[in-house]
């Protein structure tokens, strides 16, 4: 038996959305998309008046944590990095017609950088997360095990760069989004699934929580900020957007396809 033909196999229908979105681990993924909503909200204001998100250290402190941003610099590096970021992020925050290419072109330019490729498509799923979905090593495991992704080397489907060209990466992250809108908008029923048992899920079991978890935690800047807002289950659905849930379930599926977990597969 090859087991690595086997995994070829799977296909999307076949990933089981209701044992990826339960039994979190100390509330990780719960809590990350209570992060993601609070800075979600938080950047509409920033586009909707004139503040400046490169000065609020709270936005700021929320990202770096949810995205993971420049972790592996040294110290000095990182807030060299991270300054110029946010300043990047706020002189393009309501231009939804920034591609990958010119802000790949742009952090390259900060102090010792590079082709910051996972870093400038979340920035793009900041500015337009109806469109733009961000680029991450857990989505990328679930599209390459059922096909969607190969490498330089295959024939077939999205071609990954394997080398740090922009221009290369401008075409393959047009591709990347390119399948989302395909895949959400197709006549196929398995996008619509999943994103009816998100917001089941959403609903029963994560609302639930987030409302105890704002009871036990609302002295944090940014958990009090979203308790003032006295945000509502349809108020939150609606600064989640199709692209974002479907980003959601892939994430988590790729978190637990690394700990081998196979229930996140049906068996028919």
């Amino acid at each position: 038996m090859c087991l690595h033909n086997e995994k070829r196999k799977m296909t999307l229908d076949k990933l089981n959305v209701e044992a990826v979105l339960r039994n979190h681990t100390n509330d990780i993924f719960r809590k990350g998309l209570a992060q993601y909503i609070y800075l979600i909200s938080k950047f509409h204001e920033f586009c909707d008046g004139e503040r400046n998100l490169s000065e609020d250290n709270t936005f700021k402190g929320v990202y770096n944590a949810f995205f993971k941003l420049g972790m592996k610099r040294k110290k000095d590096d990182l807030e060299k990095f991270r300054v110029g970021y946010y300043e990047y992020m706020n002189r393009e925050k309501k231009n939804k017609d920034l591609t990958l290419r010119e802000v790949l072109e742009n952090l390259k330019k900060l102090p010792r950088s590079r082709v910051e490729r996972s870093f400038g498509s979340k920035l793009l799923s900041m500015i337009d997360s109806e469109n733009n979905p961000p680029w991450d090593e857990n989505v990328k495991i679930i599209l390459q095990k059922t096909g969607i992704l190969w490498t330089r080397k295959t024939k077939k489907g999205m071609k990954i760069p394997s080398n740090d060209c922009i221009f290369e990466w401008n075409g393959f992250y047009t591709d990347f989004c390119e399948w989302y809108r395909r895949f959400i908008n197709s006549k196929d029923t398995v996008a619509v699934r999943w994103i009816e048992q998100f917001d089941s899920w959403f609903k029963k079991d994560w609302y639930k929580w987030y409302v105890n978890f704002l009871d036990k935690k609302k002295k944090q800047d940014w958990i009090g900020w979203l308790d003032k807002k006295q945000f509502t289950k349809e108020k939150i659905l609606e600064n989640i957007t199709r692209v974002k849930k479907i980003d959601l379930i892939l994430w988590q599926a790729g978190g637990k396809e690394k700990k081998n977990d196979t229930t996140i597969w049906l068996k028919k």
